[in-house]
């Protein structure tokens, strides 16, 4: 991915080499960080890489963290990197009401160099971490977009209440390696900001570009998180993340 990236505005301490020891990890965008499971002095089993949706910040998306309870993990939510106006710390990967193609491709390649530090960091020897992509909304958007225009090789990807834009401008035909990631898109049934025809749209798209491990489910809530949804979540992350890092 060639676009712009915004400068690098902090170095995250990941305890990503061996023996847990800490990693310093470049980041062009503003990380909470979390740690669900797991000991001091370890590295964790997986990474986590969460964007928040439309109006939300990173630290208050980190409390979903706690709700999916995956052990050993590794959690890094970026904080979207405009501010929306008439909010106390809501930001946003693009304009909600232009949705320009510019900020679109800005924001991924900025979560998509986040990526790849985060893999290149988390290759300690003999045993590399897997990394997984996960979004709500327009977080969701922005992680399919990214996913399938990425050079990186991801674990899996999980898309909760998003959504697909311009999906005649996606360059085809996708890299083998993003045919064979898994992705676990879901949505809600009673879903009145992001209709439920985005989810059946944003299905049929990747089944149509090769993804042949999408997985799509739907849900009786709205526009947020319903229990089961994030149990299938979490079952679908164990089983794509299983093989356990060696302690190094």
């Amino acid at each position: 991915m060639g676009d712009a990236v915004s400068k690098i505005v902090e170095r995250l301490s990941l305890p990503l080499g061996p023996g847990g020891r800490p990693v310093d990890v470049p980041s062009p965008l503003s990380c909470v960080v979390k740690r669900t499971g797991g000991r001091d002095g370890e590295r964790p089993l997986r990474i986590v890489v969460a964007l928040h949706g439309y109006g939300d910040s990173a630290r208050n998306f980190s409390e979903l963290a706690g709700e999916f309870a995956l052990p050993d993990t590794l959690w890094v939510i970026p904080c979207a990197p405009d501010a929306v106006p008439m909010t106390a710390d809501g930001a946003q990967w693009y304009d909600l009401f232009s949705a320009s193609r510019e900020q679109v491709a800005r924001s991924s390649a900025s979560v998509d160099a986040l990526l790849g530090a985060l893999l290149d960091a988390s290759q300690a020897p003999l045993t590399a971490l897997p990394v997984v992509l996960l979004g709500f909304s327009q977080g969701a958007y922005l992680s399919l977009y990214t996913a399938v225009r990425s050079n990186r090789r991801l674990a899996a990807v999980v898309a909760l209440s998003g959504y697909l834009a311009q999906t005649h401008r996606t360059p085809l035909p996708l890299p083998f390696h993003v045919q064979e990631t898994p992705f676990f898109v879901a949505h809600g049934l009673h879903d009145n900001v992001v209709l439920p025809t985005s989810h059946f749209e944003a299905v049929d798209a990747l089944e149509h570009w090769g993804c042949a491990k999408t997985v799509g489910k739907t849900y009786p809530v709205a526009h947020s998180l319903h229990p089961k949804e994030i149990a299938d979540v979490r079952a679908f992350l164990l089983e794509h993340t299983s093989l356990e890092a060696k302690t190094l």
